[in-house]
């Protein structure tokens, strides 16, 4: 009957998308995180960079310097990044992004914790966000990680 195949969307080839919320969170998940602390990790990373690690660097009026990365690393955490792979945080992949996060994250042994905690409450993710990522700004990542983690079950 002359039916074509349907084709997938192209990809930039430059970069490929950014993974959704959820495949973040199952990317943390196959590292050892349980659905909780994955999905609300995720929920912390949408809100800061929706998964795009590989975006431009950029400054703010805060006096925190450079940001870029998953986490919106600055200061001391982005030149650790940077180094750690010898290459600025526009060009390391999230795989390894997340390899560093999750180093980063052994440093805060009570956040460590509370995410690889497959019973934490809200309340004990929501102090392990803090603890661990030092926002400013609460946003949605808390409505987020809910959303990714009933999406997970």
């Amino acid at each position: 009957y002359g039916l074509k195949p349907v084709m997938s969307p192209r990809r930039n080839e430059q970069t490929t998308a950014p993974p959704s919320a959820v495949e973040g969170a199952q990317m943390l998940m196959s590292r050892g995180l349980p659905v909780r602390g994955a999905a609300w990790l995720s929920g912390n990373i949408q809100a800061e960079s929706a998964w795009a690690g590989q975006r431009p660097n950029w400054e703010l009026d805060d006096g925190a310097g450079r940001n870029g990365g998953l986490l919106s690393w600055n200061r001391s955490r982005l030149d650790a990044l940077e180094a750690r792979y010898g290459k600025p945080s526009n060009q390391i992949t999230v795989e390894q992004q997340i390899d560093f996060l999750l180093d980063e994250l052994k440093k805060y042994p009570e956040a460590n914790r509370i995410f690889r905690n497959a019973y934490a409450t809200d309340r004990q993710l929501i102090r392990a966000s803090k603890l661990f990522i030092g926002y400013g700004i609460e946003g949605d990542r808390y409505s987020i990680g809910r959303q990714v983690e009933q999406q997970l079950n």
